[in-house]
């Protein structure tokens, strides 16, 4: 296992990059604004690459998680311009870049728990290190459900709306819970900043003195 910086990781900065993380899930959410071509996770995906690179000492995956973050940036991106400039073939274009963002997008998050996995294993918190184990799979469920209402046969349309239903409110969950795990993260950290700051006990007690002791000679 890498290790991980033990001075950045009690550091404010650590606390704030999880933090900014926090609001960066919250971007993602599968929520388009009506009647524009708003597409919120674009600054979703800024805040994760502003928040990284706060921390590009703490671990060598900090580097990698970086570099998908701004893939994630330049395919959302990429899928706004298809859908608004190509109308013609801007749905089909659009459909194989979100393909291709989901993918990152899924492979930046298992990434994301893995660090946030060693973090825990550094800070000796078992309850951290257990919620980002199973995270990434759910994670990698709600990105797969939505493709299952296109493939549907045609005239399923009421199976398809149902389908893509379940799938907007999973994966609204499984974001609410990315946003709880970088919470928790960034409260681990502060606790190990107040533990470090803590002065150790450095006064030797006098042992206590026995019934013999006291004894007349």
């Amino acid at each position: 296992m890498p290790e991980i910086d033990p001075k950045l990781i009690r550091s404010a900065t650590c606390r704030r990059a999880f933090r900014l993380m926090m609001w960066g899930f919250l971007f993602l959410m599968p929520l388009a604004v009506p009647k524009t071509n708003v597409r919120p996770e674009v600054l979703g995906w800024v805040f994760m690459i502003v928040a990284l690179r706060g921390i590009r000492g703490l671990h060598p995956d900090v580097g990698r998680l970086t570099k998908l973050a701004v893939a994630a940036l330049v395919l959302s991106a990429a899928e706004l311009a298809a859908i608004r400039f190509v109308p013609e073939s801007g749905l089909r274009l659009a459909l194989a870049v979100h393909i291709g963002t989901a993918a990152v997008a899924v492979t930046f998050v298992w990434k994301l728990c893995v660090l946030v996995a060693d973090m825990a294993a550094h800070a000796g918190s078992r309850a951290v290190a257990k919620d980002a184990s199973y995270r990434p799979w759910l994670y990698l469920i709600s990105a797969v459900v939505p493709f299952m209402a296109l493939v549907r046969p045609a005239g399923g349309g009421v199976g398809s709306l149902g389908v893509a239903m379940v799938a907007v409110l999973f994966a609204v969950c499984v974001i609410s819970m990315m946003m709880g795990l970088m919470v928790t993260t960034a409260r681990m950290c502060a606790q190990l900043a107040a533990t470090a700051a803590q002065p150790a006990a450095t006064t030797v007690q006098p042992p206590a003195a026995t019934p013999d002791d006291d004894a007349p000679a």
